[in-house]
């Protein structure tokens, strides 16, 4: 949105808009700092290949610096990216896919451009106009009894609804994780990608911009998890593999394994909240060949319709 504005370009250098990574440098060998061959832009932040990491899912130096005193437990963006700068990029800006903070990163941007936080913006901008009404930061507490709980392994109670975090109106407003939603609200947005950038009559993004982002972005060698393209902000399936997934259908994953894609080649919206953590791909898989058979499958018909 704020591009088809005109406030922002997807090749700006991020300094431009946020001063405090100025000083960006790769990590080297023994500590050492490698210049950067190119500046981090804001398509490196929306396709994972910014350089950053997110420090929960490596073991390298960087990964545990950022565990040492992590950006994501600061109280704002602000702080959050000032404690960001701080830390030197894994690889080189373009060169590789890394899941990252970059998204939370963002949000910041988002931030700072529009001169509004990021939950004002989101109600402002798309929440608001969808008629998402159950999506937020935070649960009110006229909300809590239809607040779902996430399990770990065993069903044992990993955040219980009651006194979980998420009732906390000032909770981290992060780009990269945090809101609540419903199977029903989500569907909106989801349509409004489906259908282009607009739903209900209303136009959102224009169907060139969200084109760009559910097509494949990354540079020729480079997969994301080592096997998918990567949009602008979505994961992108690169070719047809039969039951388990199909050419050019685009979603991405939540951290209680949840799960979202759309199809277009076959009409598709598929929602999945499964409320478990740690993460888990296990409903998405067992769900992907249920979906794609039975849509697949001949309809018979007989002679009288029924």
């Amino acid at each position: 949105m704020l591009m088809e504005e005109g406030l922002i370009e997807l090749d700006d250098p991020i300094q431009i808009h946020l001063p405090e990574f100025r000083d960006l440098h790769v990590r080297g060998f023994a500590g050492r700092k490698v210049k950067l061959k190119t500046p981090v832009t804001v398509r490196h932040l929306l396709m994972h290949t910014s350089g950053m990491t997110y420090g929960f899912f490596g073991v390298g130096p960087v990964d545990r610096a950022y565990m040492k005193d992590h950006p994501m437990f600061k109280p704002n963006n602000t702080e959050m990216v000032k404690k960001m700068s701080e830390f030197p990029l894994v690889h080189q800006p373009g060169s590789q896919w890394r899941y990252s903070m970059s998204t939370d990163v963002l949000g910041a941007l988002v931030e700072r451009i529009s001169g509004q936080s990021l939950g004002d913006f989101f109600e402002a901008r798309i929440l608001g106009p969808l008629g998402m009404d159950d999506t937020s930061f935070f649960v009110p507490p006229e909300k809590v009894s239809r607040f779902a709980s996430t399990y770990a392994l065993g069903l044992k109670l990993k955040d219980g609804f009651s006194d979980s975090d998420f009732q906390n109106p000032n909770r981290l407003q992060s780009g990269g994780g945090g809101l609540v939603s419903t199977a029903a609200d989500y569907l909106r947005f989801a349509e409004m990608l489906h259908r282009g950038g607009e739903y209900a009559g209303q136009r959102f993004l224009k169907a060139d911009t969200v084109q760009q982002m559910v097509t494949n972005q990354l540079p020729e060698g480079v997969k994301a998890q080592g096997l998918f393209g990567f949009g602008l902000g979505v994961r992108v399936q690169p070719a047809d593999w039969g039951h388990t997934g199909h050419k050019g259908q685009y979603g991405w994953d939540g951290v209680a394994s949840t799960h979202f894609w759309n199809s277009p080649k076959d009409d598709l919206i598929v929602i999945a909240l499964s409320q478990r953590e740690p993460f888990s791909m296990a409903l998405r898989h067992r769900l992907t060949p249920v979906i794609y058979e039975a849509i697949g499958a001949p309809i018979h018909v007989t002679l009288d319709g029924i």
